[in-house]
């Protein structure tokens, strides 16, 4: 099966409400989701935008209505950070904490641009380390992931009693998946309730671009051609989180991110893809199998090219 649109991911996130691991997985799908529907405290979101820049929504509940169709649409196009960390341990690669962002940076990040970009970045690293069974890593990115959420005003998601029943479990990694997963939950809560969907935007943002660039790392490193599929399916992900950008029109700093995200999207133009056919089925558990035949196909001078701009966004963002 391959992760490639929209249908095909409607599979994946069948399957992740299976286990706990697929869960933490979720985070990423329902964190937009429950942020969707609302204002943002930041002035220059409460704007009016461009729909495709063409046509200004003056409608308040239309501007909000139209956000949440578009997130959607992003959350069942693009594979949550546990299911590319998944992958990587499948495919029989080594955990490097090197390639992770340290979590001493987190106190570093002082406006919440960095902050909402960087909760994302370490979701990305706290999957890459929980899956491939870093229990103290685990817990020290739970613990970063606090000190970001402190920053942006959600520190009630992940309070200190919370990460000392973290550090309590971190021996059992199914405990461990359990707790990371409702941290995030209570984090959804937070943001709905706050009603800050660029928020939401960046951090969708940074935690993409984290899985990507660890992606290539191993896709580049060892020639692996699985790994090298996934970074060129991102074909997709890629288009729908540049769409999803161009919502919030008056937005510096969501601006920001998305003139980083169309430099990849360019890249990505390179990629080869050729239409196939749809399959659907269904086993005697109910879970909805999509597959198809359409081909990816992606050469090594593209892919080192996505490597490099990938390598090069995230450094500028964890600095």
């Amino acid at each position: 099966m391959n992760f490639l649109h929209l249908n095909t991911k409607i599979y994946s996130m069948t399957k992740l409400s299976l286990s706990p691991k697929g869960a933490l997985g979720a985070f990423i799908v329902a964190l937009a989701l429950t942020a969707c529907g609302g204002g943002n405290s930041n002035q220059a979101n409460n704007a009016p935008v461009m729909d495709d820049g063409a046509h200004e929504l003056t409608n308040k509940d239309e501007f909000f209505k139209d956000r949440e169709q578009a997130l959607k649409q992003i959350f069942f196009s693009i594979p949550a950070p546990i299911e590319m960390a998944d992958m990587m341990k499948d495919a029989g690669y080594v955990y490097d904490k090197t390639l992770l962002n340290p979590v001493e940076k987190a106190t570093k990040y002082l406006d919440e641009e960095m902050r909402s970009i960087n909760l994302g970045i370490y979701a990305a690293d706290l999957s890459y380390a929980t899956v491939f069974d870093q229990k103290q890593e685990s817990v020290d990115y739970l613990a970063a992931t606090k000190t970001l959420a402190a920053a942006l005003a959600i520190d009630g998601a992940i309070d200190e009693k919370f990460v000392q029943r973290v550090q309590a479990n971190q021996n059992n990694k199914d405990s461990l998946m359990f707790y990371v997963t409702y941290a995030y939950q209570n984090i959804n809560a937070y943001l709905k309730e706050g009603k800050r969907t660029d928020v939401s935007a960046l951090m969708i943002s940074g935690a993409w671009v984290e899985s990507l660039y660890l992606s290539c790392h191993y896709a580049t490193k060892k020639g692996d051609k699985q790994m090298k599929q996934r970074v060129a399916e991102q074909v997709y992900s890629i288009d729908h989180l540049v769409s999803y950008m161009n919502l919030f029109g008056t937005s510096e700093r969501v601006n920001r991110m998305k003139a980083d995200l169309a430099t990849l999207q360019n890249l990505y133009k390179e990629v080869k893809i050729t239409p196939g056919e749809t399959s659907v089925s269904t086993n005697s558990s109910g879970v909805t199998n999509i597959g198809s035949s359409t081909k990816v196909e992606m050469s090594e001078a593209t892919l080192h090219k996505i490597a490099a701009e990938a390598k090069s966004i995230r450094n500028k963002y964890i600095q």
